[in-house]
């Protein structure tokens, strides 16, 4: 059984609905596809799970907040 996710499928959800239509073109055409790049990564080739990313981005925000 084959457990990968495809780029494809996690373009589909992350423009699903109106969320479209409220971002940048910036967000839309730059951002959105790098974040789908990588979490097809993460998800495929390594065992971080999504609470771990929010972890590691809140002590990043706190440290760049401090500096």
């Amino acid at each position: 059984m084959n457990d990968f996710i495809i780029y494809s499928e996690v373009r589909k959800h992350s423009l699903s609905g109106n969320k479209s239509a409220t971002i940048s073109v910036l967000d839309r055409v730059f951002y959105r596809k790098i974040a789908a790049c990588t979490t097809v990564i993460l998800i495929n080739h390594t065992n971080i799970k999504p609470n771990l990313i929010t972890k590691i981005s809140i002590i990043i925000s706190i440290l760049g907040g401090i500096i």
